[in-house]
This record gives C-alpha cells, sequence and structure tokens, in this order.
C-alpha cells in the first residue's frame, strides 16, 4: 500500500481493525490515501474502482468467508474493473504444517488454509463471475538483474516459482 500510494490514489479495505491500524501507522496521512475503511465500512465504495488489488489474502480465507469476499471484490469494482490477485504458487500446505505441544494440534505456520495453482485461481474467480484476463507465476523479490534471470531460469527447468498472479476482470 506505501509504495501504491506512491504513484496511484489508493484506497486501502481490511478485515482486521489491527491491520489498519498499522497501515496508518506506516503511511500516515499521505496525499494518494484516500481512506482506510474496515470492510464492514466499505458499502459506500462499491462500484468506484477500476483496479483493486487482492494481495496474499485467499490463501487464508476459510470456506464460509470465500462467498463474502468474492461479493465484495466484485461490488468494489466498476463493470469492467480488473481485479489483481496474488497467493503463494501451489504453497503445499502440509509442507509448511507445525505442532502445538500445548493444545496438541497442527497447522500451517502461516495460518494458510488453501492452496491455488493457476487452473484453480482461475476457477476459483470464474466461478464467482469474474473472466479470466492472465496469470503467471513469479518471484516477487526480483529486484536485481540476477534474481530476475533465476526467476527466469527456474521456470524453463520446470520449477515453479514461489508466487503466483492471476488477473481476472468484472464483465461490463
Amino acid at each position: 500500500m506505501k509504495r501504491l500510494v506512491e504513484q496511484f490514489k489508493a484506497v486501502g479495505i481490511d478485515h482486521n481493525w489491527a491491520n489498519l491500524e498499522e497501515a496508518t501507522a506506516l503511511i500516515g496521512a499521505h496525499e494518494n490515501l484516500m481512506g482506510l475503511y474496515h470492510i464492514s465500512d466499505a458499502e459506500p465504495l462499491n462500484g468506484t474502482f477500476d483496479a483493486v488489488y487482492f494481495v496474499e489474502t485467499i490463501e487464508h480465507l476459510l470456506d464460509h468467508h470465500i462467498e463474502l469476499t468474492m461479493k465484495k471484490l466484485w461490488d468494489l469494482l466498476k463493470p469492467g474493473g480488473v481485479l489483481i490477485c496474488t497467493t503463494p504458487h501451489d504453497g503445499g500446505l502440509s509442507e509448511q504444517e507445525v505442532f502445538c505441544p500445548i493444545t496438541r494440534k497442527t497447522f500451517n505456520r502461516y495460518q494458510h488454509v488453501r492452496s491455488f495453482t493457476k487452473q484453480s485461481l482461475r476457477h476459483e474467480f470464474e466461478e464467482h463471475g469474474f473472466e479470466f484476463v492472465h496469470s503467471f507465476a513469479t518471484e516477487f523479490s526480483t529486484r536485481t538483474f540476477k534474481a530476475k534471470s533465476k526467476a527466469r531460469l527456474r521456470e524453463r527447468l520446470g520449477r515453479k516459482n514461489p508466487h503466483l498472479v492471476c488477473v481476472v476482470r468484472r464483465p461490463t
């Protein structure tokens, strides 16, 4: 969000008050920050956005949150508006499990409850009425030439890059 407001007018929406407070502390009163909203207060924003970033969130949603979240994303976009979703790429849930000796339960260390491939993420959005535009796997930490080359080579060798980006559109 901090980088986004350096170049564009932006609004932040979250379901967690603590995240909104942290964003306020990090970004402050930047001239391009049009506001930070709790999702329960975001209804006046419906139909106002040409683009929405849905960043590293979908993998945390429980089944009963998917429908509400997809509806909210749909509602926020103008007809023809674009949604850019990022998530870990095929993030093996069982590989990140840890055991809590106090509760004697196993859980994902990052609190991920679902994992996506290009195809499954596309399918998730299409099931909710969005039109698929494009998806690709990438490495977000590719700021140097060496890192960019390594990410391209990883894909050519048939290994997956760790991040997935999916672009969909609300039909006009």
